[in-house]
């Protein structure tokens, strides 16, 4: 019985120090990701000054439907800012996730007020 209630315990202190682990390398991905990114905002901006970007954010919505993909980035400090993306692979990733990507900058539409800006990976 002692056996297995130590079991129990070391089994709960790996899944916390997991836990914690993944936690803390999120905050040290997502610091790194702004230093060496572009503001989603800047670009949603002011698309026509970059050709091409490196951009990061929260991934919000993504659609793969018949081998068409794409996925919305969110800024991670301004929300009202998105990115559409053209992965180059046909996989998109989880909503939710932390990504990176590279590539090039494409103003797809405006119309009223309303503006989708896409970038194409590299």
């Amino acid at each position: 019985m002692k056996s297995i209630i130590k079991l129990i315990i070391v089994m709960t202190l790996i899944i916390f120090g997991y836990n914690w682990l993944t936690e803390e390398n999120e905050v040290v991905k997502a610091l790194e990701y702004k230093l060496t990114t572009t503001s989603i905002r800047k670009v949603v901006e002011n698309p026509r000054n970059y050709n091409q970007a490196t951009v990061s954010g929260k991934v919000k919505t993504s659609i793969n439907i018949l081998g068409v993909a794409y996925y919305s980035i969110q800024d991670v400090e301004n929300p009202d800012f998105e990115l559409w993306v053209k992965p180059k692979s046909h996989s998109v990733p989880v909503e939710g996730s932390l990504q990176k990507v590279s590539g090039n900058i494409k103003q797809q539409f405006k119309i009223a007020g309303l503006q989708v800006v896409c970038l194409e990976e590299k």
